[in-house]
């Protein structure tokens, strides 16, 4: 019988340099240019054993990212800034590569201000610091945030 290795990465718009699925990597242009839904990814690893007439099992598909939702009331806009890994070890799940993540979120028409945020998380969690700056040249505020693959963490900021 042989062995097969097999890396499944699925995204929608390509924003990851899947040139080696043994390691997934942001791409270079997409880095810190704020959040968008086009970021979500799914993944899966797993080795088959294959013989003659093997049937393989289904294979399960996990979300390598933690979800960080963000929202103030009572401003104008915030500085977003935090580092966070931007390449994932399929087989391993190790993360490396840490990049700054930094832009500006404007209230919308409703006076909210909302971002988000998919960061490579490692499987099981860990603390970032988060920061975000009230108004130009105002006050910087950091944060320790929880992060765990495939959960969300929400983060809201009362101005008021």
């Amino acid at each position: 019988g042989y062995d097969y290795y097999i890396y499944i990465w699925v995204d929608i718009k390509g924003y990851y340099n899947t040139n080696d699925l043994r390691e997934v990597k942001l791409s270079a242009d997409k880095s810190c240019i704020g959040p968008s839904k086009e970021f979500d990814a799914f993944y899966a690893y797993t080795t088959v054993h294959c013989e003659q007439n093997t049937v393989i099992e289904p294979i399960t598909l996990k979300r390598p990212f933690a979800l960080i939702n963000f929202s103030a009331t009572g401003l104008e806009d915030v500085q977003i800034q935090f580092d966070a890994p931007d390449c994932m070890n399929l087989k391993t799940g190790e993360l490396s590569i840490v990049l700054t993540h930094k832009y500006t979120v404007s209230k919308i028409s409703d006076g909210i201000i909302t971002a988000f945020d998919y960061v490579f998380a490692p499987d099981g969690g860990t603390e970032m610091d988060y920061s975000f700056m009230i108004g130009p040249g105002g006050e910087e505020k950091i944060i320790k945030v929880p992060v765990y693959r495939n959960r969300r963490t929400n983060i809201i900021y009362n101005a008021n």
